[in-house]
């Protein structure tokens, strides 16, 4: 199966019951069939409890949810990848996954524990010198052992893209990336478009309570809610139709605990109209949400994928 268009984001959810409880009314009641999940979400064995409870129904199949999980920067090193891979496996009760991306283009200090960001004694990130294309080929040869139907890449430029893509066996079949009103990546939409590559599109609604450069959370823009007022949908749905809209080549996963919310965000049945598409998409900015220097010390997406506006 292709990856379904819309899909669950699992980051932050770091409270086990309402995590748990959240994955069963999506799955259950709101027809949720796109999992997104990390090692570095810190939350995959509460998925696969989940998962499980879910499959021992008989109702849902594991082959009816395409389920994504990626690589963390400290698995680099290729006799690490396939590590990570089993205890992911592991975590989440599973056999195989559906996709598996590298989570960052960066390695961070080789390790096995849970120290997501290694620091130095003066508090500085400890980075290695693994080169991503030594990284994505044993990825794909896990791939080719069966743990994983899909590899591909999360937060890499077009640059950085075409670099796995020309110098590696397997074409990345997703790229994940920041992608919302305020950052519509469209040179990225169009390459992978071009190309038969998925863009999964996270931060889908913003990240709130940031604000972003209209002074506002995004589903706070005025001419977001003003389109949301005027056709009965929330700020949000109007921010994850304008995504899928565009092109049916972007996924996106909004994340919710709220079951409110959850059923809102999946009930996409409604279009934009051109008015409306053109409105939205004069809010581009490249803006950023997530500004991966104020995490990594270093743009380790190249310059100009990850300005400010």
């Amino acid at each position: 199966m292709d990856i379904p268009q819309l899909g669950y984001g699992t980051f932050l959810a770091t409270d086990p019951t309402k995590l748990k409880a959240a994955l069963h009314y999506a799955i259950e009641e709101c027809g949720v069939r796109n999992l997104d999940c990390a090692w570095g979400y810190n939350n995959q064995d509460v998925i696969g409890d989940t998962l499980k409870e879910i499959f021992d129904k008989g109702k849902i199949k594991r082959e009816d949810i395409f389920i994504t999980s990626k690589l963390w920067c400290t698995h680099h090193r290729p006799d690490l990848v396939e590590y990570e891979l089993k205890e992911t496996l592991q975590q989440l009760q599973l056999d195989y996954i559906d996709l598996w991306l590298m989570h960052m283009p960066i390695a961070l200090q080789s390790r096995t524990d849970r120290e997501y960001f290694p620091k130095d004694s003066n508090g500085k990130v400890i980075y290695e010198q693994i080169d991503i294309l030594d990284t994505y080929k044993a990825m794909e040869e896990c791939m080719k052992k069966g743990m994983t139907r899909h590899i591909g890449v999360s937060n890499f430029s077009i640059e950085q893209l075409e670099r796995v893509w020309f110098n590696c066996d397997i074409k990345p079949y997703a790229n994940q990336v920041e992608c919302h009103v305020y950052k519509q990546h469209h040179p990225l939409i169009d390459y992978c478009e071009s190309h038969n590559i998925f863009l999964m599109a996270h931060t889908t609604i913003g990240h709130p309570p940031l604000k972003g450069y209209r002074g506002c959370t995004l589903i706070e823009d005025p001419d977001v809610v003003s389109i949301a007022n005027k056709i009965g949908k929330t700020p949000a749905q109007v921010c994850i139709k304008f995504l899928i809209q565009m092109s049916p080549k972007v996924i996106a996963i909004p994340m919710s605990l709220n079951p409110t919310n959850i059923k809102l965000n999946y009930d996409m049945n409604f279009i934009l109209n051109d008015s409306q598409m053109s409105k939205l998409k004069s809010l581009d900015r490249f803006y950023a949400f997530k500004y991966y220097p104020d995490v990594f010390g270093v743009d380790v997406l190249g310059y100009g994928f990850n300005v400010w506006a």
